[in-house]
């Protein structure tokens, strides 16, 4: 294939989107409309030529939707030294009492029992 600029007229083709809705499901219609009206933008003002628009277009929404990925907060709950001090002492005061439940045997399952 030849490099060529873009032309004024790129869309990106059926199968290029429906791959990267596979790839992404995250990410919505709007999105990849949104990516696609930046790349169109950012590769007329550069003048850049490549061999294959769409492969160079999944290339730039991958870059971007990662990154989103990426960014997103994780569901992780920060533990202050506070709590896990507090923790600690609960720890420390049960086993300082023992377990006044239990007859002080250790019981296990067999291998039968456990499938």
């Amino acid at each position: 294939m030849a490099r060529t600029k873009i032309p004024k007229d790129w869309k990106a083709h059926p199968d290029t989107l429906k791959n990267l809705r596979e790839e992404f499901p995250e990410i919505n219609t709007e999105d990849i409309q949104h990516e696609e009206r930046q790349f169109k933008r950012w590769f007329l003002s550069s003048g850049k030529v490549y061999a294959d628009w769409d492969a160079r277009f999944e290339f730039w929404c991958a870059e971007n939707f990662d990154k989103r990925r990426r960014s997103r907060p994780s569901n992780h709950i920060a533990t202050s030294a506070q709590d896990v001090s507090d923790r600690k002492s609960r720890l420390v005061r049960v086993a300082q009492r023992g377990d006044k439940q239990s007859d002080g045997k250790v019981l296990s399952i067999s291998n039968k029992e456990r499938d």
